[in-house]
């Protein structure tokens, strides 16, 4: 069957003598990206088999498969106030270490929609005097260019390829990037390069999401506190904090605390919520998925890191 090589501690993974899963089956789609979860012996992280290539990999963005359910819809945070009020949890936490009132440029890998560059325009103590992103999905990277051209007091670059950023940054997001990437030291080191001294890196995972989701494609690493720390470590960083966060995937993957009821508020909400004003659809998402609470198993792992 083959071995692979641990992308965060190089241990040697023998695919018939270490401990597997099956990768949760694609949500809506005939054929499976994977077919298995392999966990790491030395440091526990899944990897996720048979291995696609960077390059297969980048396609998925690129061609725009992974965004595509919403190409040609609204952008703004009242359509998508979940992922909005999370990006506010992402951003409240990584502003506790940034001195109030500081001018701080941005770099945003893996930008999506946006709106954590939207929050640190408008709602952070901190100001923001520069706006950077890497998005391979075109049609994101051009609406985000739209946007912020607009911007004229904020300086604002756009990149598909964190290969092909310039410039210095006081902080650099990495929210739901790591578990998508092959090399995520690689991933890291790259974007600790382009921080200035004392910048700071946010990092946002997943906690091993296949223990409650039902798609979790296309994921190919399921990391925990331990190994994320570990990962920091032999990319050459340093942990100023590092934390779960969110409802318990205990709970969530034996279907505790009336999850039924839960989905239903949740559809009706995301039906009405165009309408609906988005400080209310905010606080119920914020409710939905205690993304600011700290929780040892939370399905969350966040961290702000710093160079050593």
């Amino acid at each position: 069957m083959g071995n692979m090589i641990c992308p965060v501690c190089n241990f040697s993974i023998q695919k018939e003598k270490t401990s597997s899963i099956v990768y949760p089956p694609r949500k809506g789609q005939s054929k499976n990206l994977f077919e298995f979860i392999y966990f790491c012996p030395g440091c526990h992280v899944g990897v996720a088999a048979p291995a696609l290539t960077d390059h297969e990999i980048d396609q998925l963005y690129i061609d725009g498969d992974y965004w595509n359910s919403q190409k040609g819809q609204d952008l703004s945070p009242n359509m998508f106030p979940g992922q909005y009020a999370m990006s506010e949890c992402r951003m409240r936490f990584v502003e506790a270490f940034i001195p109030k009132d500081k001018l701080v440029s941005i770099l945003d890998v893996g930008a999506g929609h946006g709106f954590l560059g939207d929050l640190a325009l408008s709602k952070m103590r901190f100001c923001m005097g520069k706006y950077a992103v890497v998005e391979k999905d075109r049609f994101y990277r051009e609406a985000l260019t739209n946007v912020w051209k607009g911007r004229s007091k904020i300086e604002f670059k756009a990149w598909e390829d964190i290969k092909d950023a310039a410039g210095d940054f006081d902080l650099i997001i990495l929210s739901h990037v790591l578990e998508h990437v092959n090399d995520p030291k690689r991933m890291l080191q790259q974007a600790a390069a382009f921080l200035n001294e004392g910048g700071l890196l946010l990092v946002d995972v997943p906690h091993q999401d296949y223990l409650f989701k039902e798609d979790v494609s296309p994921h190919v690493l399921f990391y925990d506190p331990s190994n994320l720390r570990k990962l920091v470590k032999e990319s050459g960083l340093k942990v100023i904090a590092l934390e779960c966060f969110g409802r318990s995937r205990a709970r969530l993957s034996r279907g505790q605390r009336n999850p039924a009821l839960r989905k239903i508020l949740e559809h009706i909400v995301y039906k009405l919520r165009s309408i609906l004003p988005l400080a209310l659809t905010k606080r119920f998402f914020h409710w939905y998925f205690q993304g600011d609470k700290p929780n040892p198993d939370g399905v969350w792992i966040r961290a702000v890191l710093t160079k050593v």
